[in-house]
Parts: C-alpha cells; sequence; structure tokens
C-alpha cells in the first residue's frame, strides 16, 4: 500500500472479535524510508519499534519503546444496529495528559465504562496543545471538526472540550493574544454545525490552571484568568449552545477557585490526574444521560 502525502488509506476489513475494552496490537512494516509520519505525540500507551519485517510476530525481538503513535490515525468496529457514538472532541484534557500512561484513565475511557449499559460509545478526538481558532498543534478545532467528528460513523453526540489553549498558548510563545469574543464565535460555529448534522452537543467550561507560571510561563496571568472567566460565564448564560459540563465548578479549588483543588491536580496545574479525570468523566456522563 502506497499512501500519498496528506493523504489516508482504510484497509480491507478484519474478521476479529472484539468484547469491551479490548487490547488491540496493530503492526505496520515500512520497507524503506517514509519521511517525516503523521503521528499522536501523547498515546499514554507505550508502543515498540523493531528492524525488519515483524509485524506477524507475537513478540518483537529486542523492541524500543516509544511514547508516540505513528501513522495509524483510528480503527472501525462494527457494532449492532441502533448505537449512537460520542464524540469526545478537545484538547490535552480530552487527550488524557496528566493521567497514568499504559492504565485506560483517561476522562474519554471512563466516560465509555460509565456509559457501557447503554447503546453508546466514544471516541477519543483529543489533541494535545490544540486550539480552536490557529494551528501548529493539530489542525485548529473549527477546522478539524467536519473532518474529525462529522464524517465519523455513527456519530450522535459532541462533547466539545475546546478554547483553553487559545487564552493560555499565546503568552507562552508571544503571540497575539485571542478576544473573548472571537473564542465566543469559535464555539458557536462549531454547536451549530453539530446541531445542523442532529447531533446532541455537551459543552464544557474551561478548567482552572492557577500556578501554571512556575512550569509554563506566560500561561498563568491575571489578564488569562479573566478571561477564562468570562468565556465560562458567557457558556452558562448560552443554552443554545447544548448541556453544559461544568468542569471548572466540578475542579476547582473553593479556596482558590482560579486553581485546581490540590487531589485533582496532576502537579503541572493544568491537567487533571486520575481522580481529576474521573470528576470530569462524571459530569459529562451526568450531561450525556441528561440528554435523550
Amino acid at each position: 500500500m502506497t499512501i500519498g502525502v496528506g493523504e489516508e488509506a482504510v484497509s480491507d476489513p478484519v474478521g476479529f472479535a472484539t468484547t469491551t475494552e479490548t487490547n488491540l496490537a496493530v503492526s505496520t512494516y515500512h520497507a524503506s524510508e517514509t519521511g517525516p509520519a503523521t503521528y499522536h505525540p501523547f498515546a499514554l500507551q507505550t508502543g515498540y519499534v523493531a528492524r525488519g519485517d515483524v509485524v506477524s510476530h507475537p513478540k518483537l525481538p529486542d523492541p524500543e519503546e516509544v511514547e508516540p503513535r505513528f501513522y495509524l490515525s483510528g480503527i472501525d468496529v462494527w457494532t449492532s444496529a441502533g448505537g449512537r457514538v460520542v464524540a469526545a472532541f478537545g484538547d490535552s484534557l480530552t487527550d488524557g495528559v496528566g493521567t497514568t500512561p499504559n492504565a485506560n484513565l483517561r476522562y474519554p475511557d471512563l466516560l465509555a465504562r460509565q456509559v457501557s449499559g447503554s447503546d453508546l460509545s466514544v471516541v477519543n478526538l483529543g489533541i494535545s496543545g490544540n486550539r480552536l481558532l490557529s494551528d501548529v498543534f493539530g489542525e485548529r478545532g473549527i477546522a478539524r471538526f467536519d473532518r474529525d467528528v462529522l464524517a465519523l460513523p455513527g456519530v450522535t453526540h459532541l462533547v466539545l472540550e475546546l478554547g483553553l489553549n487559545n487564552i493560555g498558548i499565546p503568552g507562552m510563545f508571544g503571540l497575539p493574544a485571542v478576544p473573548v469574543a472571537e473564542l465566543a464565535a469559535g464555539l458557536t460555529s462549531i454547536a451549530q454545525r453539530a446541531k445542523r448534522h442532529g447531533l446532541t452537543t455537551i459543552i464544557a467550561t474551561l478548567t482552572p490552571f492557577g500556578g501554571a507560571a512556575t512550569i509554563n510561563p506566560g500561561f498563568d496571568t491575571p489578564e488569562n484568568e479573566d478571561k477564562r472567566q468570562q468565556l465560562n460565564q458567557w457558556i452558562r448564560a448560552s443554552p443554545e449552545l447544548g448541556t453544559v459540563a461544568d468542569l471548572d465548578r466540578a475542579l476547582h479549588d473553593p479556596a482558590a477557585p482560579s486553581s485546581l483543588l490540590p487531589n485533582h491536580d496532576s502537579g503541572d496545574h493544568v491537567h487533571p490526574n486520575d481522580a481529576g479525570a474521573k470528576v470530569v468523566a462524571d459530569v459529562v456522563s451526568q450531561a450525556l444521560l441528561s440528554r435523550p
């Protein structure tokens, strides 16, 4: 199989039975240098690279451990008729940064377990560093939404968790600040497109980042915190966007509302840990199950 630059390919179907939370290994062999690869930087699941054509080996000879995932963008699974798909669309919080590697404790993993008794399944479409309105860490959310969400087979629900990086990242790299009105317009655009396609939308408030300046200078500033508060107030006051999953209220420290509760903090003051991811899944699950 030859895949051109910027293109994708879909394999023939494979007759392979799966169960809930089946671990699936996918091996690829590249006979020559491929050049730069598309990849998922923070897979939070150890991968392995070995020399030669060893795709049929159940155990790789002298493998090198790697954190990213290369080339493979997704796996489609045949399921019973009538099943509904939840697209968890977001940034590093959705991607799972801050949770324990090799443990499947990202919030979409936990959410999938919580709704396993229903006909809902969950697809993780999080990209660490992803921004709503700007490229660099993956294509910007408003541009990738149609391809990643609307083209997803069987999609019926959207969990929209984006915007924090548009507030925090410009200060880290000396980029122009993004007005709250532009962020609100971007979220509105996605919510309206989802509604036109019949999706039920859950929209998340932006989570706290107080203290992040010690690790990510320029992220945590009074101006950025004010923008986060403004955008969250707008989300809460805009029921036309969808059901609100108020992650801010669920995760913040009541004694310091701009910061994560210490037992929810992975240590970088931005990303929830395993306990925090469980809280996120709880809030999103409640919002999901409250909607048809």
